[in-house]
């Protein structure tokens, strides 16, 4: 026995309430173990006092209702102690799923331990499998050696019913389908409820012990700091992007009279696969991928489960995006259509007006600006940029306001990266923090989930460089001398959307004598600028109020500020202040609804499209991210330099 792994076995997985048992053969007949430990000094002297029948040791990892642990042990007789058991703890007796585990299992002959090289296989299978997680948002894990392979325990709080059980099979499914090889299997049948796993710390017994395949101790080989379970939203995530139903009628499944059949679909188009069974269903590895050449086999796979979904998976970073659906897609258009939005060239839009020289224009000559012309900024946030026809209009003036706390700077930061991300470049201006904190910010929620490296921060610095430009404050905040340096940034580096944060921290004296005069000025000539060099600008105005819902009428300072913006947003952090108040102002139905969210952003004014909604956001709180989805994990361009982003498992 290993004392510390198993000690640690004990605490993680609470074994103080949780079934112990012992397995194998004693003298050719099998023989099972029942015990209920209250403390692991008990558990190893009742496992020392039974090594000599060189059992398998195990435990259920899922949480027991008390009631039924207890009843069943004391009818046994194994509290502290072990007793041969046959009707012990069952699937309907767990409370709570708390754990869900994969199992990497070398191919090998039946009742053999696997060899080092077995092993070592299952190690790289496993570590393949936590970097496809870790990618798509899962945030801890446990890593153990089983004796013979690997687990992934994955920290979970599900409830208990029928829904959750499909969902961890599906779950499983999805991964064994992926990543199961010729070499390495990810068992299936470790879903139900009160599945045993290896009591980690103890000898494993199979086969006979020789050097080439000698029984190992099962132990812990990646504790995180923190265990904290991962939200069910990223499990139905994995499942809905990978199992894809195919109810349209097509050739495939003789026009809705049959089953689509994925192995047809790739004939039909000519497209060069191999061909293998799969627990769960069939996986079809591509010659090449379809949406990128240089991606060759083994790297893209479709795969076709036993219940008729489908899937697709390209392992290249560049092609995550890519699931079934624009797969399919791309040989029978339009099954499904994905809005993309590019950056397009522009013009300015002064171009398309009359010449100079008319003043009063006919009705004829009147003419509007090309939507080719007008470059549209999208903020990563999808329902935000519907709402805009795209996303930030080119010569457009948007204003943000929010009371003190609600999330303003966090929901620029995220904007902010966004736009970046999609090559776009943004000039910052921030009264109320200096560069290096502002800096810290951007660095913090570029990271997401990856270390705080100097290697992953150099690649975020460098991935940054040119399309973000801070002010520095040393600088001074008098209007005009920060107008002229806006002006020759524009010029110089082809800004195209420069944030104002916030008005209260800029000296206007220079505009006029009187302070709501010199907001009138201030916002003009902001309005001007953005219309002849074809910009756009996001102005952060505080609210008159401290509390409460604020409104767009509640934006401290002239009335111009809200009167020349194109847009108006408010961002509104949902809290028991927002839900007392919010009543007064949105229907009750829409408030219960609002509740489920962290933050909510109100296009409170729409002169482009005139579409005025409220759209709810996530927040979360170690990478400091504002999400469309809860589980949702975004990817910015940096991380495709990364050289290595997890060490899951290493086995010497």
């Amino acid at each position: 026995m290993r004392l510390e792994d198993l000690n640690n076995c004990f605490n993680i997985f609470n074994l103080a309430a949780a079934e112990i048992r012992g397995i194998g053969n004693v003298d050719g007949v099998h023989r099972c173990y029942s015990g209920w430990f209250k403390d692991v000094g008990s558990l190893i002297n009742a496992i020392e006092a039974k090594e000599h029948l060189n059992l398998n040791w195990y435990f259920i990892f899922n949480e027991i209702e008390y009631y039924h642990l207890e009843g069943t042990m004391r009818t046994i007789g194994c509290l502290d102690k072990f007793a041969p058991s046959k009707n012990s703890i069952k699937d309907e007796h767990i409370k709570r799923r708390r754990w869900v585990m994969l199992d990497f299992d070398p191919v090998r002959k039946s009742n053999t331990s696997s060899t080092l090289e077995e092993l070592n296989a299952a190690n790289l299978v496993a570590k393949k499998v936590w970097d496809f997680l870790f990618y798509n948002g899962f945030s801890n894990y446990i890593g153990c050696v089983s004796g013979n392979g690997y687990h992934i325990m994955l920290p979970c709080n599900m409830e208990v019913n029928n829904q959750t059980d499909n969902l961890v099979k599906d779950f499983t499914k999805v991964i064994s389908m992926l990543f199961s090889t010729e070499e390495v299997t990810i068992d299936t049948q470790v879903c139900n409820r009160a599945r045993l796993t290896k009591l980690y710390g103890t000898l494993t017994h199979k086969g006979p012990h020789t050097p080439l395949t000698p029984h190992r101790t099962s132990c812990f080989k990646h504790i995180p700091e923190r265990i904290i379970p991962i939200q069910t939203s990223y499990f139905e995530k994995i499942v809905s992007a990978f199992m894809t139903k195919t109810n349209r009628p097509c050739q495939e499944n003789n026009y809705g009279r049959g089953r689509f059949s994925a192995k047809d679909f790739l004939n039909k188009h000519n497209i060069a696969y191999k061909e293998r069974s799969i627990a769960g269903g069939r996986k079809y590895t591509l010659e090449q991928c379809p949406f990128n050449s240089e991606h060759k086999s083994p790297d893209s796979a479709v795969f076709e489960f036993d219940d008729g979904r489908v899937g697709f998976k390209c392992f290249h970073n560049s092609c995550s995006s890519y699931h079934w659906k624009e797969f399919r897609e791309l040989f029978e258009p339009p099954v499904h259509r994905k809005q993309q939005y590019e950056a397009k060239d522009y013009v300015d839009l002064q171009q398309s007006q009359a010449p100079e020289e008319e003043i009063w224009l006919g009705f004829e000559k009147i003419t509007s600006p090309e939507a080719d012309n007008i470059l549209r900024i999208p903020t990563g946030y999808n329902e935000l940029d519907r709402s805009l026809n795209g996303g930030l209009a080119s010569g457009g003036l948007s204003v943000l306001t929010g009371i003190n706390g609600c999330g303003k700077s966090v929901f620029l930061i995220n904007t902010i990266l966004n736009i970046c991300d999609k090559d776009f470049k943004v000039g910052l201006f921030s009264g109320e923090m200096q560069a290096w904190r502002l800096k810290s910010w951007f660095l913090l929620v570029s990271r997401g989930l990856h270390q705080d490296t100097k290697e992953n921060n150099s690649l975020i610095e460098k991935n940054l460089n040119e399309r973000l430009f801070i002010y520095n404050n040393a600088n001074g905040n008098n209007w005009d001398t920060l107008f002229q340096n806006i002006k020759q940034l524009v010029e110089e580096k082809q800004v195209q959307l420069v944030v104002l944060d916030n008005m209260a921290c800029m000296n206007l004296v220079n505009l006029a004598s009187e302070k709501y005069e010199q907001q009138s000025n201030f916002i003009k000539e902001l309005a001007d600028f953005a219309r002849k060099k074809s910009i756009h600008i996001i102005l952060v105005a505080h609210p008159r109020k401290s509390f409460g819902i604020v409104r767009k009428s509640d934006i401290s300072g002239s009335y111009d500020l809200s009167n020349m913006a194109d847009n108006v947003f408010i961002i509104h952090k949902v809290n028991n202040d927002f839900n007392k108040h919010a009543k007064d102002f949105f229907r009750r139905d829409l408030v219960e609804m609002y509740s489920n969210y962290s933050s909510l952003i109100e296009v409170a004014k729409n002169r482009d499209t005139g579409d005025e909604r409220v759209i709810g956001l996530y927040y979360e709180h170690y990478s400091k991210r504002l999400k469309s989805q809860m589980a949702e994990m975004i990817h910015y361009k940096w991380e495709e330099d990364i050289t290595s982003n997890s060490t899951l498992i290493k086995f010497n």
